[in-house]
């Protein structure tokens, strides 16, 4: 948790820097950043107490420089991170912006103020972010040095690894955007009850947010990963993936839709093999309004420190107040395809839609269920669902199926591998036949 708010805190003190007056900064910078201190110790991070001390700092004509301490956490196991940071600001600075460059290092571990993440993971190198600000956009690069670390029986090595970002932000409301590029090269991890190797990382952010809207795109790839748990009931147990892609996308408008797609080449173990599998769906028809006031109440109970269940309470307002509109927009589950081989056999393909048609709902559906949840008729629900589903299974997957329905399992056996289940008006057929 500490790591958590720390990072917050950190966040904080960068967008900060992007707010300095591009006119004169040698002039306002040291009001700018006595004012970023104040208002970091004088937030209520949740869960954790932090502080900021500007422990030093020197204006000059064409540069900055100085150091600002974060600290979280207790005096006796505090968690702390030195900010060492150089603005450059030239006579055209109020044109062009300026440039930054931020040393962190000193973090201590478990209140050892001689033990320091960076003198004992990153062979005393600092993690270094750098980069240009203008007014309202803040871009720059995150790189954490070579990790070498090799303690207590633990092996932790990592080649650099790399983060670029961009950061546009408006100081009068309105949305904040930002884009994230990291890289992870190479990483190994070895302990005695396991392994972990990884190559070639990437996970690639873009987002946007505002009390209207919310847009985020995301993608992670990794060429290669390995776990080995040296103490399973079998020496060595070996899981290992290759070729991993995973794609969301999120769009909160009128309503939620949602994608995703993971894909990989090979996932295996000692003993099994799935290989060529892909699986995406595209979730939509919830309605967008109360997922965004939902996401603004969470974060302001967050930072009031509300209890769960009053936090739970007023999650239960908006949804009673959004009831007639909450599911009015037809809600579905689309799996556009599910495929896999295992052991160079067909496992599964398919595709499928499940969809609730909405104005075969009751009146006041949602507000009568949360009043009251033994009110709930399940008859009511099977009427309103549309479903329409179709796959081929290989043996495997009819092995499976056997042993949770052997009726069903008859039945996709009188027609061989295909798979077909249609629900419509509380009827259901699998291959044409009734259930």
């Amino acid at each position: 948790m500490k790591k958590k708010y720390i990072a917050g805190a950190i966040g904080v003190a960068l967008v900060g820097f992007a707010g300095f007056n591009q006119l004169n900064y040698s002039k306002n910078l040291k009001q700018v950043l006595d004012d970023l201190v104040y208002t970091i110790n004088t937030s209520d991070f949740p869960e954790q107490e932090v502080s900021a001390v500007l422990s030093t700092h020197q204006s000059g004509t064409f540069a900055s420089t100085g150091t600002m301490t974060l600290t979280a956490g207790t005096s006796w196991d505090p968690m702390t991170f030195e900010l060492a940071y150089k603005i450059v600001h030239g006579p055209t600075t109020f044109l062009t912006g300026s440039d930054y460059h931020v040393e962190i290092t000193n973090t201590q571990i478990s209140g050892q103020s001689d033990k320091t993440i960076t003198s004992t993971l990153l062979n005393g190198k600092p993690i270094l972010l750098s980069g240009h600000m203008a007014p309202e956009k803040l871009t720059g690069e995150l790189t954490v040095p070579i990790i070498a670390l090799n303690e207590d029986n633990i092996e932790l090595d990592s080649t650099p690894i790399t983060a670029a970002f961009t950061l546009t932000y408006f100081s009068s409301g309105g949305s904040a955007v930002y884009d994230i590029s990291a890289h992870i090269p190479s990483l190994r991890f070895n302990s005695p009850d396991e392994t972990l190797e990884l190559t070639d990382g990437k996970l690639l952010i873009d987002s946007e947010y505002d009390i209207d809207t919310g847009k985020i795109k995301a993608a992670l790839n990794i060429a290669n990963a390995s776990v080995i748990n040296k103490r399973a009931q079998r020496d060595n147990e070996y899981i290992g993936i290759k070729g991993l892609s995973l794609i969301t996308s999120t769009d909160i408008d009128e309503q939620l839709i949602h994608n995703v797609s993971l894909t990989f080449d090979q996932l295996e173990d000692n003993t099994q093999l799935l290989s060529d599998a892909e699986f995406s769906y595209t979730l939509a028809g919830i309605d967008g309004k109360a997922i965004l006031d939902t996401v603004d109440i969470s974060q302001y109970a967050a930072q009031e420190g509300w209890s769960e269940y009053r936090l739970q309470q007023a999650i239960e307002e908006i949804m009673v107040d959004r009831g007639d509109q909450l599911l009015a927009h037809n809600p579905s589950l689309e799996i556009n395809r599910i495929k896999a081989t295992l052991n160079d056999e067909l496992l599964i393909d398919g595709k499928g839609l499940v969809k609730l048609n909405a104005a075969r709902l009751p009146d006041n559906f949602v507000r009568s269920v949360l009043d009251n949840p033994y009110s709930l008729n399940p008859q009511d629900v099977e009427k309103a669902i549309f479903a329409d589903i179709e796959a081929t299974l290989g043996q495997s997957a009819g092995a499976a199926v056997a042993m949770l329905d052997l009726s069903v399992a008859a039945l996709l056996a009188e027609s061989g591998e295909t798979f077909s289940l249609k629900m419509e008006d509380g009827n259901v057929t699998l291959n044409g036949q009734q259930l």
